[in-house]
């Protein structure tokens, strides 16, 4: 009987045996893919992915007036430049205007263009580039400007 009872007791050794190698084996791959993980995390540069239209969220402009048109800043992120857009017909006039503070009124008159439509579209200063926020534009139509005696 004594011979039956050891080979019972070396049955489980075996068991442990493998129990500790297949648990060293799982920290041995853990610590290798976490090292992998954590040079490929540092690597990620967010700026590649981001999309222009995220800098333009926490972006708006507020016009008020009849022919002379008072802008203001809406939102959050800083205003770099607006870019005034008047079409007349076929011909286009292109106007920039930096530096708009918070709070700051810039006026602009209907008159000076004399379009058809003016645009006010403003521009933010991105990672590395300015980016005009075209759907944030403010158009001024047909409609306003032509009741605008000049």
């Amino acid at each position: 009987m004594t011979a039956m009872g050891s080979v019972h007791a070396n049955k489980g050794i075996g068991d442990l045996i493998s129990l500790v190698l297949i648990i060293g084996l799982s920290i041995t791959l853990a610590a290798i893919v976490g090292n992998w993980a954590i040079k490929y995390s540092q690597r990620f540069e967010p700026e590649k992915i981001a999309a222009p239209e995220l800098y333009c969220d926490n972006v708006g402009l507020s016009v008020e007036g009849d022919c002379y048109f008072q802008i203001k800043k809406k939102g959050s992120r800083k205003i770099d430049t607006l870019l005034i857009r008047a079409t007349k017909a076929e011909e286009t006039k292109i106007e920039e205007i930096t530096g708009m503070l918070p709070n700051q009124l810039t006026t602009i008159s209907a008159c000076s263009y004399n379009a058809d439509e003016i645009e006010i579209i403003p521009k933010v200063k991105g990672e590395k580039e300015i980016v005009t926020c075209i759907e944030k534009a403010y158009i001024i139509n047909k409609d306003i400007l032509s009741k605008c005696v000049c």
